[in-house]
């Protein structure tokens, strides 16, 4: 069985599932909390926004020829991100700018995996041609607009 960029996808739809998880456990824990769970809900509606991003992006693809990721990249890569979902982020969240702190936190390690994972997949300057790399790409911008928002709430 080839890997391919659709497979990355879907690991990338179960940590946006795991961060959704984490932020309406939130909310539950801090119910009497009207301002944290208002935030909840932001960050739990635009991480849907974001797995439907991803389903639609990952149907798109299911029906073009894509570039097969070598098992052995795609291994290590799969390695990285199954060590990012046992990844615990414990926090005290009392207050709006820990929970934000909280979530920027969680975004950054994204993007950082992200453009991990990226590296890993290019060992020529040809594979920066690829469809998969400009797919990371764009998933790599996507974490930085995200991490900028966050930074402009915690301003």
């Amino acid at each position: 069985m080839a890997y391919n960029i659709i497979d990355i996808i879907d690991k990338a739809i179960n940590i946006a599932i795991n961060r959704k998880n984490i932020y309406e456990g939130i909310s539950k824990e801090k119910s009497n909390a009207s301002s944290l769970k208002i935030i909840s809900k932001a960050l739990v509606k635009e991480t849907e926004k974001t797995i439907q991003y991803y389903i639609s992006l990952k149907n798109e693809l299911s029906h073009q020829l894509l570039d097969e990721i070598d098992f052995s990249i795609y291994d290590k890569m799969s390695f990285l991100i199954n060590e990012f979902n046992k990844k615990k982020y414990l926090m005290e969240i009392n207050n709006p700018q820990e929970f934000f702190m909280f979530s920027y936190s969680i975004e950054r390690d994204l993007h950082s995996l992200f453009v991990d994972i990226q590296g890993r997949f290019v060992k020529d300057t040809d594979d920066m041609k690829k469809k998969t790399y400009e797919i990371l790409s764009d998933l790599i911008t996507q974490k930085a607009e995200i991490i900028l928002q966050i930074e402009d709430f915690l301003k």
